[in-house]
Order: C-alpha cells, then structure tokens, then sequence
C-alpha cells in the first residue's frame, strides 16, 4: 500500500493557498512527514514540470491528477499534457453533472470516450465520490456510482472518498468490499458529520466520525493500492496536520492486522 497527500484546490484542502503560493515548501512537509505520493489538482497544471522535479528529487511520486468534470470536457488536451509532464498514470474527475440514470447514462457516454482517449497516452481514468454519488439516483434505486458501474464496465476505475460516502450513510466496511474489486485508491478523510456547524472544521485522521478503520480492514493489500489523505478546509498548522494524517496511515498499515489497535 502507498500512503500519499492530496494536494488540493487553491484556498481549500491540506494546504490552503500555499499549494499555489509555495509549491516548493508543501512537497517538502509531504515528503517529510513520510508520504510516497501526491495527488494534484489541476489548478496546479502551469506547475506541472515543478512539480515532477521537485517531487523526485524529494522521493515522491505524483500518483494522480484530480480534475473537476467541466475542466476536463473544456480542456481535455491540457489535462493529458499536464498529467504526462507531472508524470502521473491517473486522472481522477470528480463533481459530475447528473441526478438521474438518464443523466447518468449520457455521462457514461463521455466517460467512455475520455477513458479511451485517456488509454492512448497510458493513463486510467478514475471517478470519485461525493454524497449525491453515493445515493440513489432520482428515478432508479440504485446509488448512482453503481449505474456507473453497470453501465461503464472495467473501462474506468473507482477512486472512493470514505468521508462523503459516510456522509451519505453508507456502511463503509460494506462499501468497501463491494468496490475493491473495481477501486485501488481511496482518500481517507475525515469530518465531524450530524452537526453542519461544524462542516467546515478541519479534523485529522481518526478523530472524527468516519469509521476509517472499518473502511481500512476491507482493502485489499498490494503495492498499486493508494491511501490518500484529504481535507476539505486547512488548518491552522499545515505541517503539523499533514504529519499527523499520514502517521494515522502509516499506523494503520503497520497494524494490519489488528487495525484496532492504533486507537
């Protein structure tokens, strides 16, 4: 297992605006808190060769490129260009445009054309979760990924965000197991969920509602499995909040097989 940070969007996730402000810095906490990887947003594209350098000299790997849909249908040609220049094989869309299966079937459409595009120059395409994604869709039953999952086949993968999953009230253990056959790379996130005070409150690993261990104890082992921290809101102390969220990983692969005992 890989244990990586997300580098989020400018102003939002780990790092706030000094993803943008000061690339050079953010890698180096990553790196020293004992991460492998990193997942870029594609705000980060006019860095991309930076990014790849600094990043190898520091031993890590850009595992993925994270883009919203409307970047990639807009600007498709700069997301592959900007994933081979960083040196990533994944690109991860999130934030899709449907509610029903109709609509979830038109977007299957596209995503099959993106994933063969994305195929030729040796990159997968992944989608990922929030709450609508995980629960039914208007007029069918079903959660909408797993429309998606009916309707796409293996032409994509699954990147499965645990705190929106959970948000939505899904079981994760459960979850888990029905989605690793199709999904290697998981953002571990954490919240405070039942109380929207509290929605923007910035929470390290293991410390708020989301049942990681239970998530953590369905996934398969192997060397191309991906566990990635995330947040949705910085905090006060980047470095501070960055180690102890990969810690809380490093601990939870140590303790493999008695993930109850990293509490």
């Amino acid at each position: 297992m890989r244990i990586g940070v997300q580098l989020g969007v400018n102003g939002y996730g780990m790092f706030g605006s000094a993803n943008t402000r000061d690339t050079v810095r953010v890698l180096t906490t990553v790196a020293d808190a004992g991460a492998e990887v990193v997942e870029a947003m594609f705000n980060l594209a006019p860095k991309a060769a930076l990014l790849r350098g600094v990043a190898q000299d520091l031993g890590l790997q850009v595992a993925a490129v994270h883009v919203f849909w409307w970047e990639l249908l807009a600007r498709q040609a700069e997301v592959i260009h900007y994933c081979l220049q960083a040196g990533a094989r994944q690109v991860i869309v999130s934030h899709l445009p449907a509610s029903s299966r109709s609509e979830y079937e038109r977007v299957a459409q596209q995503l099959r054309v993106w994933a063969q595009d994305l195929d030729a120059d040796g990159i997968r395409l992944l989608l990922h979760n929030h709450a609508e994604e995980m629960s039914p869709a208007t007029d069918d039953q079903r959660p909408a990924f797993q429309i998606l999952r009916d309707e796409l086949g293996d032409s994509t993968g699954f990147c499965l965000d645990l705190y929106w999953a959970a948000l939505a009230g899904a079981d994760l253990g459960p979850l888990v197991s029905f989605w690793s056959d199709r999904c290697s790379y998981y953002h571990f996130h954490d919240g405070i969920i039942g109380d929207p005070a509290r929605f923007t409150d910035s929470v390290d690993l293991g410390q708020g509602s989301v049942d990681l261990l239970a998530a953590f104890a369905r996934i398969p082992p192997g060397p191309d499995t991906y566990l990635v921290a995330e947040r949705k809101f910085p905090p006060a102390d980047y470095r501070t909040a960055c180690g102890a969220d990969v810690s809380f990983l490093t601990r939870l692969i140590s303790a493999a097989s008695n993930p109850a005992g990293i509490r």
